[in-house]
C-alpha cells in the first residue's frame, strides 16, 4: 500500500504582494497597505494619506521628491523615512554633545571598586586615573563622526532608469503647460522672429525666380528679333500667298499694344523714373538708353547706329527709306504716264 514515509509535506507559500501600479512604466516594488502604489509613486494617487517631503536641501534649495506621511494640521510639516532617520541621528549626536561625561565617570568610579587587583598594589588614586584615562578615550571616540553603514546608504531604485533624487525637479514646468505672463511674450516673440525670417527667406526666393525668368525671356526675344527682324524688313517679295498673309498678321500682333506718340514717350519717361530708384538703375537706364540700334539690315549686316527716337530706323537709313520711298512713287507715276 502506498505510504507518506519518505515524503515531504509541501509548505503552502504565502501570498506575494502586488505590485505598484504606476502606468509610465512597470515598477516592482510592493504596494504599500491598502493603497494601489509603493511608496516611491504614492504621491500619484491624490487621495493617499501622503504628501511630498517638506525637507528642502540647504545646497540646492531643491525639495525633497519622497513620500512623506500627512500631518495632523493642514500646514504641518511632514518628513520621509529618510529624512526622519537622519535627523533623528543628528539629535543623538547633539544630545551626546551636550550632555557631558560626568555621568560615565562616576558609574566608572562606582565599578572600580569592583575590578581586581594585582597583589593589591593598586591604590584608589590609580584606580581613579585609570577611569579618567577610559572616559577620555570613550569621549574622543564620542567626538568623531560615526561610520555609514551598509543599511545606512540610499540604496538607489533600479526601476529609475538612472535617475537622481532632484531629476524631478530639474524643469518643474517643463510638462505642466502653464506659464507666466513674461515666458509667453517670450515664446511668441521667438515664434514672430523665426516666422519673418522664412517670410524673408521665401521673399529672396520669389525675387531670385522673377529675375531668372526675366532674364530668360529677354534673351529669347532678342534671339527671335535678330531672327525674324531681317524678313520683317526686307519686305514680302519672293513669299507666297500664305507667306504674305502671316506675315501680315506677324507685322500686326507686333504692334499690337505698342504705344505711340505722346503715350509712348510719357511710358518711357515712367520707365526711367522707375528704374532711377531701384539700385544701379541710372546705369542701366543708360545702357538701355543705348541698345536702341537701327532695326535697319545693309548687306545682311545690321546697323550698328542708335534709332532715331520714337522710330526704328536712324539718320542715314531713314534718308534712304525716304529717298527710295520717293523714287518708288515717282517711277509709278511716270509709268502711269508714259502708259
Amino acid at each position: 500500500l502506498p505510504t507518506n514515509r519518505g515524503r515531504i509535506t509541501p509548505v503552502p507559500r504565502s501570498q506575494e504582494p502586488l505590485s505598484c501600479a504606476f502606468t509610465h512604466r512597470p515598477c516592482s516594488h510592493p504596494r504599500l497597505e491598502g493603497q494601489e502604489f509603493c511608496i516611491k509613486h504614492i504621491l500619484e494617487d491624490k487621495n493617499a494619506p501622503f504628501k511630498q517631503c517638506s525637507y528642502i536641501s540647504t545646497k540646492n534649495g531643491k525639495r525633497c521628491p519622497n513620500a512623506a506621511p500627512k500631518p495632523e494640521k493642514k500646514d504641518g510639516v511632514s518628513f520621509c523615512a529618510e529624512h526622519v532617520r537622519r535627523n533623528a541621528l543628528a539629535l543623538h549626536a547633539q544630545m551626546k554633545k551636550t550632555n557631558p561625561g560626568p555621568v560615565g565617570e562616576t558609574l566608572l568610579c562606582q565599578l572600580s571598586s569592583y575590578a581586581k587587583t594585582e597583589l593589591g598594589s593598586q591604590t584608589p588614586e590609580s584606580s581613579r586615573s585609570e577611569a579618567s584615562r577610559i572616559l577620555d578615550e570613550d569621549s574622543w571616540s564620542d567626538g568623531e563622526q560615526e561610520p555609514i553603514t551598509v543599511d545606512q546608504t540610499w540604496r538607489g531604485d533600479p526601476d529609475s532608469e538612472a535617475d537622481s533624487i532632484d531629476s524631478d525637479q530639474e524643469d518643474p514646468l517643463k510638462h505642466a503647460g502653464v506659464y507666466t505672463a513674461e515666458e509667453v511674450a517670450l515664446i511668441m516673440r521667438e515664434k514672430l522672429i523665426r516666422l519673418q525670417s522664412l517670410y524673408i527667406d521665401q521673399f529672396k526666393r520669389l525675387q531670385h525666380l522673377l529675375k531668372e525668368k526675366k532674364r530668360r525671356y529677354l534673351h529669347n526675344r532678342k534671339v527671335e528679333h535678330e531672327a525674324l527682324g531681317s524678313s520683317l524688313l526686307t519686305g514680302p517679295e519672293g513669299l507666297l500667298a500664305k507667306e504674305r498673309e502671316n506675315l501680315k498678321r506677324l507685322k500686326c500682333l507686333r504692334r499690337y499694344r505698342q504705344r505711340y506718340g505722346v503715350e509712348a514717350l510719357l511710358h518711357r519717361q515712367l520707365k526711367e523714373r522707375r528704374m532711377l530708384a531701384t539700385d544701379g538703375a541710372a546705369q542701366q537706364a543708360h545702357t538701355t538708353r543705348s541698345s536702341q540700334r537701327c532695326l535697319a539690315f545693309v548687306d545682311d549686316v545690321r546697323c550698328s547706329n542708335q534709332s532715331l527716337p520714337m522710330t526704328r530706323h536712324c539718320l542715314t537709313q531713314k534718308d534712304a527709306t525716304a529717298i527710295g520711298d520717293l523714287l518708288t512713287l515717282y517711277c509709278g507715276l511716270m509709268e502711269t504716264a508714259l502708259n
